[in-house]
């Protein structure tokens, strides 16, 4: 059995792997690099507006900051166009999540229209 890393910390217990085992580890977690590097990469592209497209803003938040998303509806995909995130200050994260989706809604646009 695995244990988090603070409790492995703790114990004297050495962990043991099969070569069977360790051989499905290697190959899983060179597949999930693999994956994940592709992926950031595609998520880091920013793509080139399109007039006349359909927008979209996708809002994430946390209990830390908050980020918006300006999506493009490019053939049947959506495509990233901008990014905006800032973190919140103390006052902030007491906020209803309407308010909060509407204060980075707007703050967002802004900083899009002045930068574009």
């Amino acid at each position: 059995m695995i244990h988090p890393r603070s409790y492995a910390r703790k114990s004297a217990q050495q962990l043991e792997f099969n070569d069977e085992a360790n051989l499905s580890f290697k190959a899983e977690s060179f597949l999930q690099k693999l994956f994940s590097k592709d992926a950031f990469v595609n998520a880091t592209l920013l793509s080139y507006p399109i007039p006349g497209a359909e927008l979209n803003l996708w809002v994430y938040d946390s209990k830390v900051g908050v980020s918006v998303s300006l999506m493009l509806l490019s053939n049947i995909q959506w495509e990233l166009v901008a990014f905006y995130s800032t973190k919140l200050n103390k006052p902030q994260r007491n906020w209803p999540a309407y308010d909060l989706v509407l204060f980075v809604c707007y703050s967002s646009v802004l900083k899009i229209l002045t930068h574009a």
